[in-house]
């Protein structure tokens, strides 16, 4: 049978690829986009009102002053009476303050729209955990500790839904390469993996485990590692049993000269037998 976090990655990834996800995200999308547009078009409007025009320029937003429908160059201003270059001047502040409002609202309005999104992928990512782990929780319903494990699994993949959307891929070469190893070091469903030292299934007894080379990882186990790229990396699901993980509960055979001659493993295992 394919692991279940294998189906659970495959099916999440599905849901936020799917027509319902997508058009939840570009609902919330708009709604900011609206949102934006009617802000900016009640600025166009008061600057209007005020004989001024919002203009887009490459340094951003920014106001002109209007005489008869032209706007006015600086030469042209300059040659306005005093009084009425005193009263643009406090028009221009006043959008300005205004632009600057809805500019410090913006940040704002973003971050509403990413919990809004969170919120989305949490509820769909939620249907999808429950169902994904239907089966398991019917077939360990008689272990309290296995049930209360996939409830704890559950509501962290509901809080890490966002870690299962696909990664953009930057770069190209080694660079591109390294990505791709680090994305799979870091892969979302490999928290809720299970390494299995020990398998006991089909044993009618107490194990009996003769051990005829009595090293340090032998006995006690080893932590693998991967190379890729120059760089060595591990995680939980490369630690390996030892005879001692393998014996437990039942007997360890070995020759008891043989660990004396590897001061290491007779002192640790003097350590585990005490």
């Amino acid at each position: 049978r394919r692991p279940v976090v294998e189906d659970l990655s495959d099916a999440t990834l599905a849901m936020f690829e799917s027509d319902e996800c997508r058009t939840r995200r570009q609902v919330i999308e708009q709604k900011v986009e609206a949102r934006h547009e009617e802000a900016f078009a009640h600025l166009a409007a008061e600057a209007t009102r005020r004989n001024l025009r919002m203009l887009r320029t490459p340094a951003g937003l920014a106001f002109a002053p209007l005489v008869g429908g032209e706007v006015l160059d600086p030469d042209a201003f300059a040659k306005l009476p005093e009084a009425q270059q005193d009263e643009v001047r406090d028009h221009l502040e006043a959008m300005e303050n205004a632009l600057r409002a809805i500019m410090h609202q913006v940040p704002a309005w973003r971050r509403e729209a990413r919990e809004e999104l969170r919120a989305v992928e949490r509820e769909l990512t939620r249907l999808v955990a429950r169902h994904q782990l239907a089966d398991v929780r019917e077939a360990f319903a008689d272990l309290d500790k296995v049930t209360r494990w996939l409830d704890e699994v559950e509501a962290d993949i509901v809080q890490h839904a966002h870690a299962f959307l696909p990664r953009e891929e930057d770069g190209d070469g080694a660079e591109a390469a390294m990505q791709a190893a680090l994305s799979e070091r870091l892969h979302p469903t490999l928290r809720y993996r299970v390494n299995l030292l020990v398998d006991r299934r089909g044993l009618e007894a107490a194990p009996v485990i003769e051990e005829d080379h009595p090293t340090v990882e032998r006995l006690f186990g080893r932590i693998d590692r991967r190379a890729h790229l120059g760089a060595l990396y591990s995680d939980f699901t490369m630690i390996k049993p030892g005879a001692l993980h393998r014996a437990n509960g039942g007997t360890l055979v070995l020759d008891a000269q043989r660990p004396l001659t590897s001061p290491a493993a007779w002192d640790s295992l003097k350590r585990a037998l005490t």
